[in-house]
């Protein structure tokens, strides 16, 4: 009988860990996506700061994209990378060696995830440490004002156009459903809370039938 009873618990955990890996696996999304690679900025040396603001309308922001050139050499300086809240105080730091930039390819920063992003102002930082003329990347900008959301500053001086980057959250099935709910009528959302009960149940009968199958 225990034998029995630990199939059915261990079939339970099964379906449950099933259904549980497809509602709550992470998915990352694009949302801002300033694409227009027109001119580079210049060589980042010693002291140069490039900063982009932004303002993100998604909560659980995670990650950043920034289209970076080496001007088709292998350099070796350092730079610093930073995300940082409209006060000015770092979420996110990074010192970078530029040895590991490809050439006019986009490199992604994961962040400790934010999770009440939405609605918020945020700047990237890029600052270099000690790159020298011959021996410093550069990133791309473009030549309009292409991004509405935010400005593109050098040296803390305004430039026009935007800097080439992207912006990103994550999310996961269960809180898609759950966002969805707060939009509908409450009898329309009680009606899918009662759908999620009658899987539960639906799964643990298939739980129970295959326990009865495996016991004959």
């Amino acid at each position: 009988m225990k034998k029995n009873m630990s199939i059915f618990i261990v079939l339970i955990m099964l379906l449950l860990g099933t259904v549980s890996f497809y509602l709550f696996k992470t998915n990352v999304h694009p949302y801002i996506n300033q694409g227009a690679s027109e001119t580079p900025i210049g060589e980042l040396t010693k002291a140069d700061q490039i900063e982009e603001s932004f303002y993100f309308d998604k909560d659980n922001l995670s990650s950043f994209d920034l289209l970076l050139s080496t001007y088709k050499r292998k350099n070796s300086s350092l730079i610093k990378v930073e995300l940082l809240d409209a006060n000015k105080e770092s979420y996110f730091s990074k010192v970078l060696n530029t040895s590991t930039v490809v050439d006019n390819a986009y490199m992604k920063f994961d962040v400790p995830v934010i999770r009440s992003s939405k609605g918020k102002q945020f700047f990237i930082r890029i600052t270099s440490v000690d790159g020298i003329p011959g021996n410093a990347i550069t990133l791309w900008k473009s030549n309009e004002e292409t991004y509405e959301g935010g400005e593109l500053f050098v040296n803390n001086k305004k430039q026009q156009g935007d800097l080439v980057f992207k912006v990103n959250y994550e999310s996961n099935r269960l809180e898609g459903v759950f966002s969805s709910l707060t939009k509908l009528p409450i009898s329309a959302g009680l009606a899918i809370f009662v759908f999620l009960g009658m899987l539960l149940s639906g799964l643990s009968l298939i739980a129970y039938l295959l326990y009865k199958k495996l016991i004959k």
